[in-house]
């Protein structure tokens, strides 16, 4: 069951939130509570002030909003894999693999560099699935003016119309 808490001081939904943790539902004793976070600085935060609260935070799942949706879509639609392609590890790897072609356009071989190394290629990837996975809530007009062909040069738009072009299996 999903549960909608809101507030404008960010204490007084934690607050909330460690009460509701205290009352603990005895026939889901062992599965993890489930908290929708929008970033992981403030799941960091929320561990902390929780742990104040009661001592420890443990069996606790944060999960982001896009998470959030599509275990929903999953629900609904079996078919569809267990995680999104746009998933930040998950997307990671993908970046990954554009970065690692043989056709990589000039824009982004300057990201890349013209010596990268394995480990440079990878955390770079690491950082731009970061990025894309921000855009994806923050900045969606901008990532569907990519995917419409706006901003031929910079190299985030093209390296986002690759990545929405590849067909996944």
């Amino acid at each position: 069951m999903f549960h909608l808490h809101y507030d404008t001081r960010l204490d007084a939904l934690a607050d909330t939130l460690a009460g509701l943790l205290a009352r603990p539902d005895p026939a889901h004793l062992l599965r993890p509570q489930t908290v929708l976070v929008p970033q992981p600085g403030l799941q960091r935060w929320l561990v902390q002030r929780l742990a104040e609260k009661h001592g420890i935070a443990a069996n606790l799942e944060f999960i982001a909003p896009a998470q959030l949706v599509w275990r929903m879509l999953r629900a609904t639609y079996r078919e569809l894999p267990q995680s999104s392609a746009f998933d930040r590890e998950v997307l990671r790897w993908r970046i990954l693999a554009v970065l690692q072609s043989d056709d990589l356009p000039r824009a982004l071989q300057q990201l890349t560099g013209s010596d990268a190394q394995a480990l440079r290629r990878f955390e770079l990837a690491g950082h731009l699935a970061q990025l894309f996975e921000r855009y994806q809530g923050y900045r969606r007009g901008l990532l569907e003016q990519w995917q419409q062909g706006a901003e031929s040069d910079d190299p985030q738009a093209q390296l986002w119309r690759r990545l929405t072009s590849i067909e996944e299996p």
